[in-house]
């Protein structure tokens, strides 16, 4: 985990269907940091 400046790019990488987004975000939405964007599912389907 690291602090990034305005205008930095973070990239996450998840296998299929590890994770739910939360229903709070949208396409064009701010990300705030301390801000939850996804939860782990609790079961992982393979």
């Amino acid at each position: 985990m690291g602090r990034f400046m305005l205008g930095s790019t973070v990239i996450l990488l998840f296998g299929e269907n590890a994770i739910e987004w939360a229903d709070a975000l949208k396409a064009n939405s701010p990300v705030q940091l301390g801000k939850p964007i996804a939860q782990f599912k609790t079961s992982v389907n393979t």
